[in-house]
């Protein structure tokens, strides 16, 4: 099986309001030029696509399909949080989750493991299901004073966002939730 495993994730994002007209304008230049390119790339992509299609699109697909038929995801450790300074409603706010572990794994009817064998993808009787667990989901939504900002910390302090991280709050939580087996 393949096995994809992620340790400490810490995603931090948060508004700007101190953007300048000229900024945005760049902004906007930048994102249109982008989507144009993609578009043009993906007309070319799409008939270069049509010509070789028949050969390519079965051994892809077969080759795709038995990746993830037989994938095993392991996430520990992942902290996304949400920051407002507050010029839009007043007051800085701080939204997040911390998620201790998300694994995602291929089993059989039975709900045992296949991680020990691969699942032939041209084996259309085989029931295909994952299992999905979740431990230690923690949400919070709170307002929080200007020196309590990761951002500010980050991008103004210069401070390493791992370190940013490690000093927050952790007394924050509304609840911890865990989910032991759900089959999808």
């Amino acid at each position: 099986p393949v096995v994809v495993e992620i340790d400490t994730v810490e995603l931090l994002a948060a508004t700007n309001y101190d953007l300048g007209r000229e900024t945005l304008n760049a902004l906007e230049d930048r994102i249109r030029a982008a989507i144009e390119e993609k578009l043009r790339a993906t007309a070319e992509a799409e008939l270069g696509r049509q010509e070789s299609a028949v050969l390519q699109d079965s051994y892809m697909s077969r080759l795709g399909t038995r990746i993830v038929e037989n994938m095993h995801i392991r996430l520990t450790n992942l902290h996304a949080r949400f920051e407002d300074p507050g010029r839009g409603v007043g007051h800085p706010l701080a939204a997040g989750l911390v998620l201790e572990e998300l694994s995602v794994q291929t089993v059989d009817a039975s709900w045992d493991s296949a991680s020990g064998t691969f699942m032939d993808p041209d084996d259309s009787t085989a029931p295909r299901h994952k299992l999905l667990a979740l431990s230690g989901l923690e949400v919070y939504w709170r307002e929080v004073t200007e020196d309590e900002l990761l951002v500010s910390k980050v991008v103004r302090h210069g401070m390493d966002i791992h370190d940013a991280f490690s000093q927050w709050d952790h007394n924050w939580f509304i609840n911890t939730l865990d989910v032991p087996r759900v089959m999808l």
